[in-house]
C-alpha cells in the first residue's frame, strides 16, 4: 500500500493526524482568535513527531472545512477559525431569571433589615 492510499481512503492515520491538528487549533478557537497560519499548524504537527512528513497539501486535505467544524475556511496561508458557540452568553430568558433572582435577594435583604431595626 502506498502512503497516499493511506490518506486518500480516510484511514486511521488521517484521523490521527486530524485529531493532532485539532489539538493544536482548539486552544486558538477557545481564545476566539480569527485565524491561525498553515505554517503554525505544520510546525506544531512536526514537533509531535508522527512519523510522516507534513506539508501544506496534506494539512489542507486533513483540515477540509467541510469535514472539520473548527475550521470555517482556508484562505491563502490563513486557516480561518469558526466562531465558538457560547452557551454561557445569557439569553433573554436567562436575563429575566437573573432579574427575578436579584429582586428576590433585594426583597429578602429589606425584610432582614426591617426585622433587625424592630429588634
Amino acid at each position: 500500500m502506498l502512503l497516499c492510499e493511506i490518506f486518500s481512503t480516510g484511514g486511521e492515520m488521517k484521523d490521527r493526524l486530524r485529531q493532532a491538528a485539532l489539538d493544536i487549533i482548539t486552544p486558538f478557537v477557545g481564545q476566539d482568535l480569527p485565524f491561525v497560519t498553515v505554517q503554525q499548524v505544520i510546525d506544531g504537527l512536526r514537533r509531535r513527531d508522527m512519523g510522516i512528513m507534513i506539508d501544506r497539501g496534506l494539512l489542507l486535505d486533513v483540515l477540509n472545512p467541510e469535514e472539520v467544524k473548527a475550521v470555517d475556511k482556508i484562505q491563502g496561508d490563513h486557516i480561518i477559525l469558526a466562531k465558538p458557540e457560547n452557551e454561557d452568553t445569557p439569553g433573554e430568558d436567562d436575563q429575566a431569571d437573573q432579574q427575578k433572582s436579584d429582586d428576590h435577594v433585594s426583597d429578602m435583604a429589606q425584610q432582614a433589615a426591617k426585622t433587625a431595626i424592630k429588634q
